[in-house]
């Protein structure tokens, strides 16, 4: 008697870490370009809690939280649901039919794009024009983004080509014999 092959065990999934999840999102990227803290341009921006009023739609409303449909931006078709907190809901105006809430929203007041220097809680940005601006991080809410423009790669989407060599040529489908035919210049 023969005896049956043997069958192979398929191999049982280990569990990726999450540092190697990062180091495949980082594929075909470098740590090693010339960006430092001198040379770096940075971009420093300062945040408040201010009202705003925000036109739309009212859903629902619990004992936590208001839900609200309202345009994406002023201009804009696309509408959108938010869900507020009622802590940070200062006035609803109307309901289903339509209306407003006024909610806490956290805004931009200033900005100011150069080269850093800390100074202990402050951080001095000096533009390339010599222009010096102050910020005490420590008296509000600030974001410091680094605008790494060596080591960046483009992606290609969106970049049109100004020569005829890089498009490719488009397919025609033929109706009556349905065959593809290329499409003459």
């Amino acid at each position: 008697m023969a005896k049956p092959e043997k069958t192979v065990k398929a191999k049982a999934r280990t569990k990726v870490s999450r540092l190697d999840k990062a180091l495949r999102k980082l594929t075909g990227t470098s740590a090693k370009t010339p960006f430092s803290m001198k040379t770096g341009v940075f971009t420093v921006t300062g945040f408040s809690v201010v009202p705003a009023e925000v036109p739309g739609y009212l859903i629902d409303r619990t004992a936590t939280h208001t839900i609200y449909r309202h345009k994406a931006t002023s201009a804009s078709k696309k509408m959108v649901v938010s869900v507020f907190a009622n802590s940070d809901v200062l006035q609803l105006l109307g309901g289903k039919e339509g209306g407003s809430v006024t909610v806490r929203r956290r805004s931009a007041f200033t900005s100011a794009t150069g080269t850093l220097k800390f100074d202990g809680t402050s951080v001095i940005v000096t533009d390339a024009d010599g222009g010096v601006a102050v910020f005490d991080l420590a008296a509000g809410d600030y974001e410091i983004k680094a605008a790494d423009t060596e080591g960046s790669q483009t992606s290609g989407r969106g970049v049109k080509s100004s020569s005829d060599e890089g498009k490719k040529k488009k397919k025609v489908v033929d109706i009556k014999e349905g065959g593809k035919k290329k499409a003459k210049k």
